[in-house]
């Protein structure tokens, strides 16, 4: 098959045909390739199913190595900016309509007794079969994970904590470690001394910990909808009663449906994820946040923040906790 060139790439490449001497904050020069043509497609230069050079050909244009072009073609393929046809080429892949975002949650804003365990069972059967995706469990796939680097920290740490590896810790923990934590905590914006910190054997127990301190069987707990099982198991083992809050996928609760309900509603406390929900994953605006303590705190209301996520931004800063914000120590 004859060799065919796009002439808007080969006319912007005459353009600045020497990547390789460009200063692009020291990216790497596929980096730099891709990134010339991914804004040739931005800006509608390059069109949706047009045809690219060779990777002969566009290394000849730009003056690099064909290992250079390949890579970038590559990673502009990963990205699914363009698509390999077979003994044919690589062509500006078509762009997929976003979907529509999801509209936010419209639970009946109701008191109820929560009866989840039987269901939460059923997922947990299919949990041994290698065929079902577990969506339902919040952890990464064990093949993505550095194993054998972390059975090597993992026996270091065994090593140099000697018996004390084997042996109990008593509440409220390992002193080194809620240092550790926080110190870490002002990355969140919270201020915390390691006598506030107190560490548990996960999250659910955490929960459970601060489900009981402030509330009893009975007493109503206000929680986002939908909400993470585990914490509707919870609340269910400690008889106590839901009542779900309307939650944007992309902001998290709906403030003014949580203002209605506890005025509605004798509310002991609320158990909220602010910070990439599970499972929506929205995390709601620092603005937000700080209404949504202004209306906690007028009410006596408790916040219990489950900040699990909130290390997971994508953003060169993670947001603020909640408990950031926290004047009179109700979160």
């Amino acid at each position: 098959m004859p060799d065919c060139t796009c002439p808007e790439l080969e006319k912007n490449a005459r353009i600045e045909p020497m990547l390789k001497h460009a200063s692009d904050g020291g990216n790497l020069l596929y980096e730099r390739v891709a990134d010339h043509i991914t804004r040739l497609i931005d800006q509608g230069t390059l069109r949706s199913g047009e045809r690219l050079p060779s990777i002969r050909k566009l290394s000849a244009q730009l003056e690099v190595s064909i290992s250079t072009v390949l890579q970038a073609y590559v990673k502009l393929e990963n990205k699914e900016r363009i698509e390999a046809r077979p003994q044919s080429g690589f062509y500006v892949r078509a762009v997929r309509p976003l979907p529509p975002e999801p509209q936010p949650s419209s639970p009946s804003v109701i008191v109820t007794r929560v009866g989840v365990s039987e269901l939460v069972a059923q997922v947990f059967q299919s949990a041994h079969d290698p065929e079902v995706l577990q969506l339902a469990l919040s952890t990464p796939s064990p093949d993505h994970l550095p194993v054998k680097r972390l059975n090597r920290l993992m026996a270091a740490a065994a090593a140099k904590a000697g018996a004390r590896a084997l042996s109990y810790d008593f509440p409220p923990g390992y002193g080194p470690l809620r240092r550790e934590i926080a110190k870490r905590s002002l990355e969140s914006g919270c201020r915390l001394s390691e006598n506030e910190i107190v560490t548990t054997h996960g999250t659910m127990e955490a929960l459970n910990l601060c489900l009981r301190a402030v509330a009893g069987a009975g007493d109503v707990i206000a929680i986002e909808s939908p909400a993470f099982y585990g914490t509707l198991q919870l609340i269910e083992s400690l008889g106590m009663k839901a009542l779900e809050i309307p939650t944007d996928p992309r902001d998290g609760i709906v403030l003014d449906a949580l203002r209605a309900a506890v005025a509605r509603h004798k509310v002991k406390a609320c158990l909220l994820v602010p910070s990439f929900s599970n499972p929506l994953g929205s995390c709601m605006p620092e603005a937000h946040k700080k209404d949504l303590l202004d209306l906690l705190v007028r009410r006596e209301i408790p916040l219990i923040e489950d900040d699990i996520y909130g290390e997971l931004c994508f953003g060169p800063t993670r947001p603020k906790a909640v408990k950031a914000y926290d004047r009179h120590g109700l979160v």
